[in-house]
């Protein structure tokens, strides 16, 4: 139970984070939109929202997996 509550855990750090990143540090998926800041963020969040969604279900699938590296050592 510990385990997969873990993995969970760092899945969804891992795809928030990176979904995140995604949205507001590459420049090239940023969107030009001149607007309250609660609107571009919102905006920003569902501007190529499959693409960012595959990386980051990857990228959280990594992290989660990462887990398992951590449990093998440490037992």
């Amino acid at each position: 139970m510990k385990r997969r509550l873990f993995f969970l855990i760092l899945f969804f750090i891992g795809f928030v984070g990176a979904y995140l990143f995604l949205s507001f540090c590459i420049s090239a998926f940023r969107i030009k939109l001149e607007a309250p800041p609660l609107e571009y963020f919102f905006a920003s969040l569902k501007h190529m929202v499959l693409f960012k969604s595959l990386i980051s279900f990857v990228i959280g699938i990594i992290l989660g997996l990462m887990e398992r590296f951590f449990w093998k050592n440490y037992k």
